[in-house]
Formats: C-alpha cells, sequence, structure tokens
C-alpha cells in the first residue's frame, strides 16, 4: 500500500496526540479486508496516513450499558457472531455476522469497517437497521452518536467529519418476548456475498395482536433504510395468514417504489414478498393457521 504513513497506536489517548498532528484527512482502518481491492480499482487510500484502530482495547469489548448493547467498532464479525451477549439481545446481528465470508474472513473484517465500507451489500447493515442502533463517533474524544440509517448516505459515504472515526455501536436490547428472523440471498449458499437481505422483528400480545413490527430490506437501496409508516400500518392488527401476506407485499413494494424498477427488481420484488411471507408465518407460530 501506499499510506503517506501508518501509525498503530495503542491507546485512545495517543491516537488523538496523533491526529492532532495531522494534516491531511485520515484514514482509519478497522480490518482492511476490502482495503485492497478498493486501492486496486480506485487508488483511493495512495498519499493518505492510516491510523490502525485494531490495538485499541477499548474498540474490541462487548457490554451492556443500561438497557443498550454496546459493541466496540473493532470487534469482528467471529467475535459478534459467537456472543452470548449479541445473541440474546440482538438475535439478528448474530445471525448475519455467521453468515459473512468464511471464518478466516469472520475473525478479521469487522462491524466498524462493515459500516464504514458503506456497501449496500453490507450483511450487518439491515439488522442494525431494524435493531434501531446508532453508531457513536468519536472525534478527538468528543462524542456524538448517529442513527445508523442517518449515518450512511450512500454508497461509500458517511456523515462523517475530518478526524471523526467510529468508536462503538450501541443498540436497544431486544426483550425476551421478540420474534426475529435473518434471512441472507446469496448466489451460493456459502462464501456469497448478498443480493438480498431480509430482516424482521416482531412482537405480539397473547392473543396475536401485534404491539410491534420492524422490517429492514439489505443489499437493495443505497442505504439502510427503515420504513416506519408501514410498520406502524400493523400495529395493533392481529396477525393471521392474510396478513403475513398482506405485510410480505407491503414490504415488498418499497422496492420499485424506492429503488426503481431494474432488471435486479425482477427477481428481487418476488423473493421478497415470497420469504417475507414465510418468515412472518414462522414468527406467528401458536397465532397464524
Amino acid at each position: 500500500m501506499n499510506f503517506a504513513s501508518y501509525f498503530r497506536p495503542a491507546s485512545l489517548a495517543e491516537l488523538y496526540r496523533l491526529l492532532e498532528r495531522e494534516n491531511g484527512v485520515p484514514l482509519f482502518l478497522a480490518g482492511g479486508t476490502d482495503i485492497l481491492v478498493q486501492e486496486r480499482t480506485q487508488g483511493k487510500y495512495s498519499g493518505r496516513a492510516a491510523y490502525d484502530l485494531t490495538a485499541l482495547p477499548e474498540l474490541k469489548n462487548i457490554r451492556q450499558a443500561e438497557n443498550l448493547l454496546v459493541i466496540g467498532s473493532c470487534v469482528t464479525h467471529g467475535a459478534a457472531a459467537a456472543s452470548p451477549l449479541v445473541q440474546q439481545f440482538a438475535g439478528p446481528l448474530a445471525a448475519a455476522c455467521g453468515s459473512v465470508g468464511a471464518v478466516q474472513l469472520r475473525n478479521r473484517a469487522t462491524l466498524g469497517g462493515n459500516i464504514a465500507n458503506a456497501s449496500p451489500a453490507g450483511d450487518s447493515l439491515g439488522p442494525l437497521a431494524a435493531l434501531e442502533a446508532s453508531v457513536c463517533l468519536d472525534f478527538l474524544g468528543t462524542l456524538r452518536l448517529v442513527p445508523i440509517t442517518d449515518l450512511i448516505q450512500r454508497p461509500g459515504r458517511l456523515c462523517l467529519r475530518k478526524k471523526e472515526f467510529i468508536r462503538e455501536i450501541r443498540i436497544p436490547q431486544l426483550t425476551s418476548d421478540t420474534r426475529w428472523r435473518f434471512r441472507k440471498i446469496g448466489r451460493r449458499e456459502a462464501l456469497a456475498i448478498s443480493r438480498l437481505t431480509i430482516t424482521l422483528l416482531l412482537r405480539l400480545r397473547e392473543d396475536g395482536i401485534i404491539t410491534e413490527y420492524r422490517a429492514a430490506i439489505g443489499a437493495v437501496f443505497p442505504r439502510p433504510m427503515r420504513f416506519p409508516n408501514m410498520e406502524h400500518e400493523f400495529v395493533g392488527k392481529p396477525l393471521t395468514r392474510e396478513r403475513c401476506c398482506e405485510m410480505a407485499d407491503v414490504l415488498a413494494e418499497k422496492i420499485p417504489e424506492i429503488a426503481g424498477v431494474r432488471e435486479s427488481t425482477k427477481y428481487k420484488y418476488p423473493v421478497t414478498k415470497l420469504i417475507a411471507q414465510r418468515l412472518l408465518v414462522e414468527m406467528g407460530e401458536g397465532f397464524v393457521e
């Protein structure tokens, strides 16, 4: 790599000192699994100072803070998938992280890197949107929180300030009565880049009335998106097989409505409709007849 310089600070204090002296636009590394490909095809990193964040212990923790699950930006996909805390309180994210590439990639690639790369096919982005995750950004020790759906503006573009880096991801913990499903569709069963991901969350009353519904589709739109108006439309209604069909149909309609009618729509629209319906019926077990 043709970096102007390379630093691997061992503490946040050391990182802040280095950044205070930085005059250019720094490049932050949190795994770097895509960097060689992007440098070869675009040459976007040549001549920039690289700051490797992977030695910072504060960025590698998974912890609880009140009703939040806090995941450091340098936590790998493998660590997130295997974490009992992520499995319990952010199940769709654990499932998505466990579906990423080969084991070698999962043990190197990080959540922060997946977010910063801002690829529409990023496996974690749909689940993070459905989980209402916010990203904690750090500018020389000053922190700010931005919802994941606002942080990513378009493919490869985040609303980051100069010298600001992703420090951690904060996720409201799912309650024990939350039902969820995550499904990834690729060209083959293993080691595939996502063509489509679907994340669904559902909470039901004892009589089968929907009290909460969240849905996110990945690898379709330029950035992770939620559809609050669509979700709220079904709250307070009973979950029946007909309702599952209706919910799946309305969700699939978002694809041509937002992304437009393209060649991929011929595939993604009916697949989204069919899979969403199946997942909703599964989640409604005990209520849907």
